[in-house]
C-alpha cells in the first residue's frame, strides 16, 4: 500500500531549532530559508515531531539522525527511528551514534549480501 501523499511536511532548522510546517519541494528545486535566520531548512518528512526548542540534548539526536541519512518520511521509517534507533523516551547521544553505526553496518552487510547473491545467480 502506498504512503500517505501530505500537504505539508516538517522543516526543520538546526541553527534555530525550529520547526515549520510547509509544503514539500521538487526534487532538485532550491532548499528552504528558515524565516528566523535565513539559512537552510531540512526536509525532515510529515511524521516528525520536533523536540521543544530549549532541549538542546534532543536536537542534537536529530541533528545526528539527519548526518546518518535517517528521516521521518512514513510511519514505518518513524517507528523503526524510534525503537531501533533511539529505544527510549530521552536517549544518550552516545548510544544513539553506537545503534547507527551498528544499523548501518547491517545494512552494509546485507547489501553485499544481496549483490553477492544476485552475481552467483547470474552464473
Amino acid at each position: 500500500m502506498p504512503d500517505k501523499v501530505f500537504a505539508f511536511t516538517h522543516w526543520a532548522c538546526f541553527d534555530c531549532r525550529k520547526s515549520f510546517a510547509k509544503e514539500p519541494v521538487a526534487r532538485g528545486s532550491a532548499a528552504r530559508k528558515c524565516p528566523e535566520c535565513a539559512r537552510s531548512m531540512i526536509d525532515m518528512g510529515p511524521y516528525f515531531e520536533p523536540p521543544r526548542r530549549l532541549n538542546k540534548k534532543r536536537w542534537n539526536v536529530m541533528k545526528l539522525l539527519v548526518d546518518n541519512g535517517y528521516r521521518f518520511r512514513s510511519e514505518g521509517s518513524r517507528s523503526y527511528i524510534d525503537t531501533f534507533i533511539l529505544q527510549v523516551e530521552n536517549p544518550r547521544l552516545a548510544d544513539v551514534e553506537e545503534r547507527i553505526r551498528a544499523d548501518l553496518a547491517l545494512r552494509s552487510r546485507r547489501r553485499r549480501a544481496f549483490i553477492d547473491g544476485s552475481k552467483n545467480k547470474r552464473k
